[in-house]
């Protein structure tokens, strides 16, 4: 047993979540770093954006979220919006965003980050590929 997220991950073959005393999810780390079940587990094990989708919520990997200047014509899932702030983090660097009460973050490498004009005010077009979405059960 441990309170480490990332001992819990880097060595364990299966993997509790709780909340207040209550399972959430019991998984592979991988499963519950791709596949959480729960808007809980997706916020806890971090580096998601929650996105509603129709009548539910999904899942989306901060590292799958991708941040243009442009709307592409071959792109089908994203959304117009502003970045909010900027957190540099040495090897990456996280683009957030906001579009009224939705906050999508997006973590990209340094290279991409510097080579980019990304600045606070600026708006943008935050997109993902469908597949990378993961409908959250609760």
């Amino acid at each position: 047993m441990t309170h480490s997220q990332e001992e819990a991950l880097a060595l364990a073959t299966t993997a509790v979540v709780m909340n207040d005393g209550v399972i959430e999810q019991i998984d592979s780390p991988l499963s519950l770093f791709n596949k959480p079940k729960s808007r809980f587990v997706a916020e806890f094990v971090g580096s998601h954006n929650i996105i509603k989708s129709g009548t539910g919520f999904s899942s989306l990997r901060m590292d799958k979220t991708r941040v243009s200047d442009n709307l592409s014509k071959t792109l089908k899932t994203g959304v117009r919006t502003k970045i909010a702030d900027i957190e540099f983090l040495g090897d990456s660097a996280r683009i957030i965003m906001k579009k009224r009460d939705q906050t999508i973050i997006a973590s990209v490498d340094d290279v991409s980050f510097i080579k980019k004009e990304y600045t606070i005010g600026k708006e943008v077009f935050c997109h993902w590929d469908a597949k990378d979405l993961h409908d959250l059960e609760h």
